[in-house]
């Protein structure tokens, strides 16, 4: 088959010609995007601050170096702070990096 009579095969839209002309005009117009990365600290990351002893849960404050967005108050029912779920029914995989995992309860 000759090049003109793939040409005529094949015939386009003229529409749908516009409309990737525009696309392409649009594409190259737009400024070439950066992307940028930096390293952030994660203080205490696994939540082993404070160590608590096996099965028990400490919700008296976030764990240490977090910090909480408004009120936690036991008796209006919002908790944070660390669990260490070792030897306790409720919770039988074990955390999933150290000692401990972060908990936050709510009612609300």
């Amino acid at each position: 088959m000759l090049p003109s009579q793939a040409l005529k095969r094949f015939r386009l839209d003229p529409t749908l010609l516009a409309r990737l002309a525009s696309v392409a005009i649009v594409a190259a117009a737009l400024p070439a995007a950066s992307i940028q990365a930096a390293l952030i600290t994660i203080v205490n990351p696994s939540f082993e601050d404070p160590i608590i002893a096996d099965g028990s849960f400490l919700t008296t404050a976030p764990p240490t170096g977090w910090t909480t967005f408004g009120t936690v108050n036991s008796f209006l029912g919002r908790d944070v702070g660390v669990l260490n779920p070792a030897t306790t029914a409720l919770y039988t995989d074990p955390a999933p990096h150290g000692a401990n995992v972060a908990v936050v309860f709510g009612s609300r």
